[in-house]
């Protein structure tokens, strides 16, 4: 069985604190295949919409070697390619471009971590099943948009606030969006 993880943030990352090299030695340990490190790039999002400071790419120095060093560590034990997780590419896709161009990325993925002028999903508070509703159906939208922009591999975990939705006991029924 080949087991990959391409979603997985290093310490180059604010909601992550095992470094790359802890994090390949524990997926050989654990058997898994390959990995490839997706660290955020919250660069494209405007900083004056939102009230937590975003995980800019731009500043992550010594990423790139960091992954060199850990890739020939690995080398002959487990593949290890390199990546980015890029939130709000369909917000400025000329500073995506720029990141793009930073490194040879193997792999990259289009995320919508919150529509534009409103905090990360992680952060809200929901009160309502139709305001739910409204904001899926938002979320929806940017993904479109970002659909429409390009520039990446994959789309990240397109249930993303629906997570956050249930912490405050809201669990929706998708029915009413499945033509978008």
């Amino acid at each position: 069985m080949f087991l990959s993880d391409c979603h997985i943030h290093s310490s180059f990352s604010d909601d992550a604190v095992n470094t790359m090299s802890e994090m390949a030695e524990a997926a050989y340990q654990n058997g898994i295949s390959a990995l490839c490190f997706t660290d955020h790039a919250d660069d494209c999002l405007n900083a004056n919409d939102i009230s937590y400071v975003p995980c800019r790419f731009l500043d992550k120095a010594g990423i790139y070697e960091e992954y060199l060093k850990v890739r020939d560590e690995f080398s002959g034990k487990l593949p290890i390619r390199f990546g980015m997780e890029i939130s709000g590419i369909e917000q400025a896709p000329e500073t995506a471009e720029k990141i793009k161009s930073l490194y040879p990325f193997d792999f990259i993925i289009g995320s919508a971590h919150n529509i534009p002028g409103s905090n990360d999903f992680f952060y809200m508070t929901y009160e309502s099943e139709t305001d739910c509703h409204r904001l899926i159906d938002d979320y929806l939208d940017e993904h479109l948009k970002m659909i429409k922009t390009g520039g990446f591999d994959v789309i990240g975990h397109i249930c993303y606030p629906m997570k956050y939705m249930a912490n405050f006991g809201i669990r929706l029924d998708l029915t009413p969006h499945w033509d978008k």
